[in-house]
């Protein structure tokens, strides 16, 4: 999986993952766990992530300890629009939208907070985290 630079992150230990697991009802998938465990509330050097026609942003990862300004079980129990579409958050932008993996087989979401309703749902953006991860690059910068 390629190595992707994260600001501000903290280092968590397996128990704090364990604990947000139980809380959430969710096991997080191995590519991830590895992951979060160095970049935890990191806010990704390479943030731009292509979604069908539109190019998006990943403002930060969500934070595994309870300290944290963007602690994921908060996000998880305040979103109740999270939790009936079977979205566990992990992500996000800066529009305070969701990426998000699917309960039922892990895949990645993107959770519009202005578009998601019980009409429409999330939509996938990727097959596994680490597709999600390859995808992401770095912005440009353009000289005028």
């Amino acid at each position: 999986m390629k190595d992707i630079k994260c600001i501000y992150a903290k280092e968590i230990s397996v128990n704090n993952i364990i604990e947000v697991e139980k809380q959430v009802n969710y096991k997080f998938p191995e590519e991830f766990v590895h992951f979060i465990i160095k970049n935890s509330g990191g806010y990704p050097m390479c943030n731009r992530i292509d979604i069908e026609e539109d190019t998006e942003s990943v403002n930060n990862f969500l934070d595994f300890s309870e300290e944290g300004n963007n602690y994921i079980v908060k996000t998880y129990s305040r979103n109740k629009g999270l939790q009936v579409q079977d979205c566990i958050p992990f992500a996000r932008d800066a529009g305070s939208n969701y990426y998000c993996f699917d309960r039922n087989d892990n895949s990645i979401l993107f959770w519009d907070h202005e578009e998601c309703n019980e009409e429409n749902g999330p939509f996938c953006v990727c097959d596994t985290f680490e597709e999600f991860i390859e995808s992401l690059y770095e912005e440009e910068n353009e000289m005028l």
